[in-house]
């Protein structure tokens, strides 16, 4: 045998066959007789016309709708380098890394001050982040405290858009902020066509827990789906606080609410590109902080991306997380467990 054919790559188990089968039945219960709450009347009118069930705010959605928007959503999703260089593509065991976002501080590294994060941060961070060839997209980084909160989160996107060349997932207020972002992307792809070849941006988009889906959330997801920018379905439960305490609890609610987006997106444009995702963590007893950096989110994100992988979607996961405030042991610990996992 020519030792050069033989590829193992080690994968994290958490569930077996029967629990991944047993989190999809309660997944579709949850969504047929607890549902989604929701208020956005087109999206209420969408899923109304397809056969869900609607009472008041919450709509209930039978799992033949699930199952038939989970067969229309591609396995395979693209996206593309502004500088027309090699594309990124999400399918099979396919790993891509990239910088995370949304930070409030900054710790300086050349003052070795902890402020606030601001835009110019991000512009050489964006920049950085162009030049190491192991990450190959990025985030917005962190949260612009230099300029009104009104327009920071375009100012970030702008940042990251013009001093990297890798594919932006982003994070913004509501439509207006998405919109500009697009049109910015629009003007480095050239036009619309080669935006649809392979996209520079994504747009990450979170359910609220639990099981709800908030009109900014869905105003957003009904704009992308009409644009074709693909979206990252990521909710946040936090078990023992926003999810139930248990880990399979917990799990069969992520799955339930990102499940809820990928459902109107499919009944919209059956194929269009949904990265599948969730970040659920535990609730710190003691200060009701999200843990970023527990050991229990590692495993349930592992958890989830084998649901993802039982639906063969293109899945979006955590990896390097930490709870540390400084670069010390505690954050050593966090983010090597995390990227092992990851």
């Amino acid at each position: 045998m020519n030792d050069s054919a033989v590829s193992i790559k080690p994968k994290t188990i958490v569930l077996s066959d029967a629990q991944i089968e047993k989190i999809h039945s309660a997944t579709l219960d949850v969504l047929e007789n607890t549902g989604i709450k929701m208020q956005h009347p087109k999206a209420v009118e969408i899923l109304d016309a397809v056969g869900a069930r609607v009472e008041k705010d919450r709509v209930y959605l039978p799992a033949a709708i699930v199952d038939e928007a989970l067969g229309n959503s591609p396995s395979r999703v693209v996206l593309g380098r502004r500088d027309y260089g090699d594309s990124i593509i999400l399918e099979g065991d396919n790993t891509w890394f990239g910088l995370c976002l949304d930070c409030l501080n900054f710790l300086d590294p050349m003052t070795d001050e902890r402020r606030a994060f601001t835009s110019e941060d991000c512009r050489i961070n964006a920049s950085l982040a162009d030049g190491l060839p192991n990450f190959t997209w990025v985030m917005t980084l962190g949260l612009a405290d230099d300029v009104p909160p009104g327009i920071a989160d375009r100012v970030i996107a702008r940042q990251a858009l013009v001093f990297c060349e890798k594919p932006l997932t982003f994070c913004c207020q509501g439509l207006d902020s998405t919109r500009d972002i697009y049109e910015m992307s629009l003007v480095i792809s050239g036009n619309e066509n080669h935006f649809k070849q392979a996209p520079n941006i994504a747009s990450i988009l979170s359910p609220t827990s639990p099981l709800a889906l908030s009109d900014v959330t869905i105003d957003r997801l009904l704009f992308c789906v009409e644009k074709d920018i693909p979206v990252i379905v990521c909710p946040a439960p936090s078990a023992g606080s926003t999810s139930p305490v248990t880990f399979a609890g917990t799990i069969v609610q992520a799955n339930a609410e990102s499940l809820s987006c990928l459902v109107i997106a499919q009944i919209l444009r059956p194929g269009f590109p949904i990265i599948y995702g969730a970040m659920p963590s535990i609730m710190d007893m003691a200060t009701t902080i999200f843990s970023y950096g527990a050991a229990e989110l590692s495993l349930m994100s592992a958890a989830f991306c084998q649901m993802v992988k039982f639906y063969k979607l293109p899945s979006f996961g955590t990896g390097g997380c930490s709870d540390a405030k400084y670069v010390d042991a505690q954050a050593a610990v966090e983010a090597t467990f995390s990227l092992l996992s990851s």
